[in-house]
């Protein structure tokens, strides 16, 4: 069933109640059966009730109102509200309803055909917009051209009206032109001229070139005669230093015990003992003079085998060129300064290994002296006390020793047919001659005698100087070997270079830094270097060092002896391997100490995996077969 309300607002009813009583049963709307009570019946104000609904007129366009009313409905107000009048007013009422549905679908269609033609008046209104700003666009650009045509015209025309004056001009330049060229033949002449000059001056050139070879050999010669002579100054003067040492012994030698003792907790040395620490810096810079003349400055009547010395920098990691041409004899020298002092210290190591003969009687003394200091400092560890004399007395047994050591060891042995040097210092003495004769030759026969015998002096103060009274300084002195390519420090080097120069690292160290580190760095001397520019590696030049150190390895470019020393060595210094040389850490052990622990070795090396082979410490040793 259909209400009423469901009809479009300007058509609605009211329904009379009071005649449902006497009103018969009649169809709704829908044409369904309704009950007296449900017939709806109309109020008398449904009079002036109207609507007005558009309905198109396709021929005029206008639009008429419909108004509904009683009348409309076939119902007069006067008359009674009867069965009949109700279904002439559902008619009306169907009619209106059908009427309203034209309507609102004619005002569909119209709304339909009105948002078309909006769209349609809308799309032609932004085209034609763009065809205006599209048009706008082109008439601004021909406007630009026409005002840069404009002025490009104008500036041509005032151009050539600016051009016109240099006319005149133009001709004077090409007048100057024909002149110039003129001047140019007239100057070819004389080149012509001038070049045959050239070729006198030359020819007199080259003559002056052959007087200036001739000067500079002179001299060459005259630079050998002096260094020869300076060579025997520092020979004299190293003869000098030793007998003035010596005396020094012999005038001292009744009261040395006395004066290194003196007072029992002060271990601290007198001025005027041998081995206070000016003395001993003396001495130290003595040795390194004597050092120098034993290995000589390979200049005058010295032939030198370069081959060998080619050998030997690469054993040191040197990567120098060297050639029979250009022999770079200073290179050479330090090398083999730095070469004597190891080979002599491997001997001196070997030596700290054995005993039980009267020439190894430094070396037991050494032995028996460790344990008793030994036995002192776990005296001094273990029972309870605090007094002074016994904390000091093991640094005292061992200054008292090794100034002993340090004043006669090694001197001549006495017998009973007279003094002989010592056995060790002899053997020695002629293996490190026999080495040195491989990389230098000596033609002057007086001047190879001198050089021989030096070798028993340079030795014995190897063992005095850095394995005896090293151990008599507090703290003990320690020597440190600089590596090729590091890095020069003023503070620890020595050598020639200017002030401003620091890009300069290490070629080779021939003599060591000696130093003592606790409570502080002290310098006794520095380091003797000879530097060298950097030089960036490309890396085809690093691939072939790679390449010579593996075939050092592969080959044995070492002897066996040293190859054996080698691997000692990198297995010994995982217990102790003092790496730098600014470690707060001692890492320095006595002969005394190494004779306890044979196979102890201790190194000082920046870099524990390099190959090159490491020096000794000064009081290491290695298990060798003694001599």
């Amino acid at each position: 069933m259909t209400n009423i309300s469901q009809y479009p607002s300007d058509v609605t009813t009211n329904t009379n109640n009071h005649h449902n009583s006497t009103l018969p049963m009649d169809v709704d709307i829908e044409g369904t059966t309704n009950s007296p009570s449900q017939t709806p019946a109309y109020s008398e104000d449904q009079n002036t009730s109207q609507s007005c609904s558009p309905l198109l007129n396709d021929q005029s366009g206008e639009v008429p109102c419909i108004q509904m009313t009683q009348n409309n409905l076939g119902y007069s107000s006067n008359q009674p509200l009867t069965s009949s009048n109700l279904v002439t007013i559902n008619i009306g009422l169907q009619e209106l309803y059908k009427s309203y549905k034209l309507i609102e679908e004619d005002n569909k269609k119209l709304q339909e055909r009105l948002k078309e033609s909006e769209e349609t008046v809308n799309a032609y209104v932004n085209a034609s917009i763009e065809k205006d700003e599209i048009l706008k666009n082109k008439t601004d650009e021909l406007l630009e051209i026409q005002k840069k045509l404009f002025e490009q015209s104008f500036e041509h025309d005032f151009k050539l009206k600016k051009l016109i004056p240099y006319k005149s001009r133009v001709e004077e330049t090409l007048r100057i032109v024909d002149e110039l060229k003129q001047e140019i033949k007239e100057l070819r002449d004389e080149k012509s001229s001038v070049r045959n000059k050239y070729s006198e001056l030359k020819q007199s050139f080259n003559d002056q070139k052959v007087t200036l070879q001739q000067l500079k050999q002179n001299k060459e010669k005259l630079e050998s005669r002096c260094n020869e002579l300076d060579q025997q100054l520092k020979e004299k003067r190293s003869q000098i230093r030793v007998l003035k040492q010596k005396n020094t012994e012999l005038e001292d030698e009744a009261s040395s015990y006395q004066s290194a003792l003196g007072v029992a907790t002060n271990f601290k040395l007198s001025d005027d003992d041998q081995n206070h620490t000016v003395q001993y810096n003396e001495d130290i810079l003595a040795l390194h003079d004597t050092l120098e003349n034993y290995v000589t400055n390979l200049k005058p009547k010295i032939d030198v085998n370069v081959e060998e010395a080619k050998k030997l920098l690469i054993e040191y990691g040197s990567q120098a060129k060297i050639s029979s041409k250009d022999p770079n004899k200073p290179l050479i020298k330090a090398v083999l300064q730095r070469h004597v002092l190891r080979e002599i210290f491997k001997y001196v190591n070997k030596y700290f290994t054995c005993s039980s003969k009267d020439y190894y009687l430094e070396s037991d003394i050494v032995t028996k002296s460790n344990e008793l200091i030994e036995l002192m400092e776990r005296f001094c560890d273990t029972r309870v006390g605090e007094d002074e004399v016994t904390r000091v007395t093991p640094i005292k047994l061992r200054q008292q020793v090794y100034a002993a050591l340090g004043t006669r060891g090694f001197s001549d042995i006495k017998k009973s047919d007279g003094d002989s040097v010592h056995d060790y210092i002899r053997h020695i003495s002629n293996k490190i001659n026999e080495m040195m004769n491989v990389y230098r030759v000596i033609k002057d026969v007086d001047k190879k005698k001198y050089v021989d015998a030096l070798a028993e002096d340079l030795i014995r103060n190897v063992f005095r100087i850095f394995y005896f009274r090293s151990n008599i300084q507090e703290p003990k002195a320690l020597f440190h070997w600089f590596n090729y390519n590091e890095k020069i420090d003023k503070s620890f080097m020595k050598g020639s270079w200017g002030e401003d120069e620091d890009d300069l690292v290490v070629e080779v160290c021939s003599f060591p830094l000696i130093y003592s580190n606790t409570n502080g760095l002290k310098i006794y001397t520095p380091a003797k270097v000879l530097p060298v520019h950097v030089v960036k590696q490309s890396f085809a030049e690093k691939l072939q060092n790679v390449g010579h150190k593996i075939k050092k390895t592969i080959t044995g470019s070492k002897s066996a002896e040293n190859n054996q020393e080698d691997q000692e060595e990198s297995n010994d210094k995982n217990d102790k391997s003092a790496t730098s040389i600014y470690s707060d850490e001692s890492d320095y052990y006595s002969p005394t100490e190494a004779t306890n622990d044979p196979n102890r070795t201790e190194l000082i090396t920046d870099n524990p995996d390099s190959t090159q082979e490491n020096e000794y410490q000064t009081s290491n040793a290695q298990e060798y077969v003694c001599v």
